[in-house]
């Protein structure tokens, strides 16, 4: 009897043992499925930030190259406003020439399209020639407010050094189509 008894107390100790073992297995199957799942988050986390910076990323570039767009834009109106360059005589709009050789190579030239004016000017770049056509502008404002019903065009053309003129004493303030005048007025 006490026999039995001892092999079933000792039985029962297993069982016990053994569930206590699953227990703890269990236990610890539960700790690394939650560090599993932390870890996962992490991840999903993580990757969530990087999905958002990816995406500014993305939006700063368009905005970039949009803004590249919009300067491109502005420079190319630019070049179509400096090509249009009025006689300041005749008032009408010069044509564009661009000499390959000789002392204005590389410039921009703009001559008069009418026969008989002389009116011509060079141009380092583009720059250079959207200044004269606000100072022409200006010029032409002025000119207009302190006119006196004086029907005739007055020349707001300054003259180039790279003009070949036959003025000895030439005024930068003489209009440019008194080519053959040899005593202009030095005021």
């Amino acid at each position: 009897m006490n026999v039995n008894g001892y092999y079933h107390n000792q039985h029962h100790d297993q069982q016990q043992q053994q569930q206590q073992q699953q227990q703890q297995q269990f236990t610890y199957n539960k700790l690394d499925f939650d560090e599993d799942e932390n870890e996962l988050q992490r991840h999903i986390n993580s990757n969530n930030i990087f999905q958002k910076e990816q995406q500014q990323l993305q939006q700063q570039h368009q905005q970039y190259q949009q803004l590249q767009h919009e300067q491109q834009q502005q420079q190319q109106q630019q070049k179509q406003i400096s090509l249009k360059l009025l006689c300041p005589i005749h008032r009408v709009y010069c044509r564009k020439i661009q000499p390959p050789t000789g002392k204005n190579a590389g410039k921009i030239g703009y001559i008069c399209r009418e026969r008989e004016c002389s009116f011509t000017n060079w141009f380092d770049d583009e720059p250079s020639i959207l200044k004269y056509l606000e100072k022409l502008k200006i010029d032409a404002n002025n000119n207009n407010n302190n006119s006196n019903n004086n029907n005739q065009p007055q020349s707001i053309y300054t003259p180039s050094p790279f003009n070949n003129n036959n003025n000895n004493n030439n005024n930068n303030n003489n209009n440019n189509n008194n080519n053959n005048n040899n005593n202009n007025n030095n005021n």
